[in-house]
């Protein structure tokens, strides 16, 4: 990431990443105003995606699929991440490790905190599993059947305003069960893309 604060990478170091062959480049522009920032530059993150050996502008990253530059933009820039900024970011990241077949236990500190949260859990479920486990096989059939009925809305939906889904879409609608059906629906109505929906979705879980 390039950071377009004082100079105007476009006329000079763009030509030079290109030609060192960087896959992607974002150029930030700040939203914070510099004194000796060059005319013409606005606010702004753009991001150039290296093909046939010259850079494009794209409105998304191809590193981190599904980010847009607009929201990446509000993210490095806000002092404090606002609850749509953290829900992107923990959304891309669920995205990302189900892609790499990484997540949190392949970092050592929260890997240990993780186990200690686990041995409490452990513990304690020993007391309250028995009584909990004989509710939920009640309730397994019910929770199995609202997944499939949400999953089948959340295509309705998102189908009806137009957005295109692969054949994987939703492959294992569980995960629609554990959460309230108007997240479901506030979500499928703020996303533009299946990725969009999947990304903002993660956010939410548990």
């Amino acid at each position: 990431m390039e950071v377009d604060n004082t100079t105007d990478v476009r006329r000079g170091k763009l030509k030079l990443y290109e030609s060192w062959g960087f896959p992607e480049l974002w150029v930030e522009v700040p939203d914070q105003q510099s004194p000796s920032r060059p005319a013409g530059l606005r606010p702004g993150l753009t991001i150039h995606l290296l093909e046939g050996g010259a850079y494009h502008i794209s409105p998304v990253s191809r590193a981190f699929p599904g980010w847009r530059a607009a929201d990446i933009h509000v993210a490095l820039n806000e002092f404090a991440l606002s609850e749509r900024s953290l829900a992107l970011v923990e959304g891309m990241g669920r995205l990302l490790g189900a892609r790499d077949g990484t997540g949190p236990d392949d970092d050592p500190m929260l890997r240990s905190l993780r186990a200690e949260s686990r041995a409490e859990g452990r513990a304690k479920g020993r007391t309250e599993g028995r009584a909990e486990g004989r509710a939920e096989g009640r309730t397994e059939g019910l929770a199995e059947g609202r997944a499939e009925s949400r999953a089948r809305m959340v295509h309705e939906l998102l189908l009806a305003r137009g957005i295109k889904l692969s054949e994987g879409f939703l492959a294992d609608p569980a995960a629609l069960a554990e959460l309230p059906e108007s997240t479901i629906v506030a979500t499928a109505l703020a996303c533009d893309s299946e990725q969009d929906f999947l990304l903002l979705l993660g956010s939410h879980q548990p």
